[in-house]
């Protein structure tokens, strides 16, 4: 055991270990360089900080304080020069990037000096990228007879189950009935696969026309 020299002793406090969403917690360490003198009380303050990580959201804001004791006969005890605290991981469904925050320490005793006031914590997401759907335009020069226009549509990943996607069709210049053949329904992407196809029926004429356009709209992944 190192005991006070007389000379300033150093508070710091260490960056945490990262963790994990489902680890719940993230410990930090506050040190000192020596212990303390003889039956001497050192109060050291901490609280957290938003970084990239915020308070309620990923982590559970919290402050305090931590005492570290001099050797002593009256309580018998040896003296400290470690304290830790912990810090309660907020673990959500919500696909991110990896955050951080801070905890940061002071101290008012004589003597003592704070060296590393700030210790970094650093939360590694654990949530799956959410699905997502994006479906393709299309351009085609009318013919003189009905025709199939496939609409191709794609995950971002491939389908961890079979997908069932909604579709419908909405008219924009094209007008269903006269241009095209309004259609709704449902299509599944199997598991494994990432694209799939939508047929629309496009009504072929002979009769000159402007370009025209619709929509093939897809919910509920």
């Amino acid at each position: 055991i190192l005991y006070a020299d007389g000379t300033d002793i150093g508070i710091s406090i260490g960056d945490a270990s990262s963790v994990y969403e489902h680890d719940g917690t993230m410990s930090f360490t506050i040190q000192l360089t020596e212990t303390p003198d003889w039956g001497e009380e050192v109060v050291v303050n901490y609280s957290t900080h938003n970084n990239t990580a915020k308070a309620g959201e990923d982590y559970d804001a919290t402050s305090g304080s931590v005492t570290f004791y001099g050797a002593s006969l009256f309580p018998p005890r040896l003296g400290d020069t470690t304290k830790t605290i912990t810090v309660t991981i907020v673990d959500d469904t919500i696909h991110e990037s990896s955050e951080n925050f801070y905890v940061k320490i002071t101290n008012n005793t004589e003597g003592y000096i704070v060296s590393d006031d700030k210790g970094y914590g650093t939360i590694y997401d654990d949530d799956a990228l959410p699905i997502e759907a994006r479906i393709h335009d299309r351009w085609e020069d009318e013919r003189d007879n009905n025709w199939i226009l496939n609409f191709t549509f794609r995950l971002n990943q491939n389908a961890p189950e079979d997908i069932t996607l909604n579709y419908t069709t909405q008219n924009s210049s094209a007008i269903a009935g006269d241009d095209y053949i309004a259609s709704s329904g449902t299509v599944t992407i199997p598991t494994g696969s990432t694209d799939g196809y939508i047929p629309i029926t496009i009504i072929g004429d002979t009769t000159p026309e402007d370009r025209e356009n619709f929509k093939v709209k897809i919910s509920s992944i």
